[in-house]
C-alpha cells in the first residue's frame, strides 16, 4: 500500500505499485470517462476493474454468495419498514465482496487495475439515495470490516472535479442524461454539493483504515491527455507498457 496523500496535488507524485487498484471518482460532468479513454490509449497495463453484474450467469454465484451474508442487515431494513430496492442491494453485494474479487485479480496480473463506481462511489451512493437503515448499518462494526477491507485493497483515489459553473455547462451540453440535466443552477449546484460532501466522507471513511493515497486534479485546468500522462507517471508506467 502507498501513503495518504492529503490536499490538493498540482503535480501526482505517488507511486503506485504493480497490480494497483485505483478508483476514478467525481461529480457528473468531471471527466471520468475522458480520463479513462485517455488512460487505455497509453498503456496496455492499465486494465479495467469489471464489475460483477446480475445478468451474468458467471457473477451469479458471487451475488447469491454476498447477499446471504447481508441477511441481517437487509431483515433489519425490512423490519424497519424499508424494503431495499433491486439496486441497492446489488450496491450492497459489490461492497461487501467485490474487494476479494479484485483481490486475486490484483494478485494475479501486472499493471494497474482501474474501478469506475468502486467502494468510494457505492458509499457515496449509498449515503445520497439508500434508506436511512442502511445508512445506520454501514456505521455498525459488521461494515466497518468491510472499510478495512477495502482499505486494505484499494491503492489510490482519483478525485477529478471543476467549477460548478464548468460542470453545469457539462452535463447540459452533453447528450448523456442524467437527473439534474436541465434543472435550474442552484438545485444542480445543490446535487454537486451534496455529491462531493458524501464522496469526501466515504475517503476519509476509507482512509482511516490505512489507505488510499489520494490524487485530486481540477479538470477545468488540466485535460484528459495532460491528467492521463501525470497518472501513467505516478503509476511507474511507460506508454505502451504490457
Amino acid at each position: 500500500m502507498v501513503g495518504t496523500v492529503s490536499g490538493v496535488l498540482v503535480e501526482a507524485t505517488a507511486a503506485a505499485s504493480p497490480a494497483s487498484v485505483v478508483e476514478i471518482v467525481g461529480p457528473a460532468g468531471s471527466g471520468k470517462t475522458a480520463l479513462l479513454a485517455a488512460l487505455n490509449q497509453r498503456s496496455d497495463s492499465i486494465l479495467v476493474g469489471d464489475r460483477p453484474r446480475v445478468r451474468r450467469i458467471q457473477s451469479i454465484p458471487f451475488f447469491v454468495r454476498n447477499m446471504i451474508s447481508l441477511l441481517p442487515v437487509l431483515l433489519r431494513t425490512y423490519r424497519n419498514g424499508a424494503r431495499p430496492t433491486r439496486q441497492e442491494m446489488v450496491m450492497l453485494a459489490r461492497l461487501k465482496g467485490w474487494h476479494l474479487v479484485l483481490g486475486q485479480q490484483a494478485s494475479k496480473s501486472r499493471g494497474v487495475i482501474i474501478l469506475d463506481q468502486g467502494p468510494v462511489f457505492i458509499l457515496s451512493w449509498l449515503s445520497e439515495f439508500g434508506p436511512d437503515s442502511l445508512k445506520d448499518q454501514i456505521a455498525e462494526d459488521c461494515w466497518n470490516s468491510v472499510i478495512e477491507q477495502w482499505a486494505a485493497v484499494l491503492d489510490m483515489v482519483v478525485c477529478l472535479d471543476a467549477p460548478d459553473a464548468v460542470l453545469i455547462e457539462r452535463i447540459n451540453a452533453r447528450s448523456k442524461s442524467h437527473t439534474v440535466k436541465g434543472m435550474p443552477r442552484r438545485d444542480i449546484r445543490r446535487f454537486l454539493g451534496r455529491g462531493r460532501a458524501s464522496m469526501d466522507a466515504a475517503i476519509s471513511r476509507l482512509a482511516a483504515g490505512g489507505g488510499p493515497a489520494v490524487l485530486r486534479f481540477d479538470t477545468a485546468r488540466r485535460s484528459p491527455d495532460q491528467i492521463a500522462d501525470e497518472l501513467l507517471a505516478a503509476f511507474g508506467l511507460s506508454r505502451g507498457d504490457g
